[in-house]
C-alpha cells in the first residue's frame, strides 16, 4: 500500500501565526460501482441491491450514494451506507427528502421516470480520498 504524507507548515512572523497539517493519501484505495452499471430497466417499487467493490477501505467507512436523472450532471443524495458492498434500495419515481437530506431546488426536474439515470458512489475522509464511481451508462426507470 502506497501511503503518501504531505506536511504543510507556514509561519507568519509579523502576527506570530502558525499553520500546520498533515494530508495522507492512500494511492491504492478505490471504489467501483458494480450494479446498476447502466443499460438496466428498473421499475418503481422494485427492490434492488446497489453493489460495489472497494479496495483498502474499512467496513466501517461510510459510502455516499447519489442518484442522477440527467446522465450524472446533477446528483441528489439517496443515502449513506457502511462499506458492506451493497445497499438495498426501493426504486422511486422522484427525489424526496430521505435520511435527513434537504429538498432539491424547485427549478430542478427531480422525476426519475426516464432513461437518463445514473448512480454515483463516493467516499471521502481526512485520511483517504477516493475517486467517485458513476454508472458507466444510463439506466431506465419505468412505472
Amino acid at each position: 500500500m502506497d501511503v503518501y504524507t504531505i506536511k504543510v507548515y507556514a509561519t507568519v512572523t509579523s502576527s506570530v501565526t502558525t499553520v500546520s497539517g498533515i494530508i495522507n493519501q492512500n494511492k491504492n484505495a478505490s471504489l467501483t460501482l458494480i450494479y446498476p452499471k447502466g443499460g438496466e430497466i428498473l421499475h418503481v417499487g422494485q427492490m434492488i441491491n446497489i453493489t460495489w467493490l472497494s479496495t483498502n477501505l474499512t467496513k466501517d467507512a461510510t459510502i455516499m450514494i447519489s442518484l442522477s436523472n440527467d446522465s450524472g450532471e446533477n446528483l441528489f443524495p439517496l443515502s449513506e451506507s457502511l462499506n458492506t458492498g451493497s445497499y438495498q434500495w426501493v426504486v422511486t419515481d422522484s427525489w424526496v427528502k430521505l435520511n435527513g437530506y434537504g429538498n432539491p431546488l424547485p427549478s430542478i426536474n427531480t422525476s426519475y421516470i426516464g432513461s437518463h439515470n445514473r448512480i454515483e458512489l463516493e467516499f471521502d475522509s481526512n485520511d483517504v480520498t477516493v475517486a467517485p464511481s458513476l454508472s458507466t451508462t444510463d439506466f431506465t426507470i419505468t412505472n
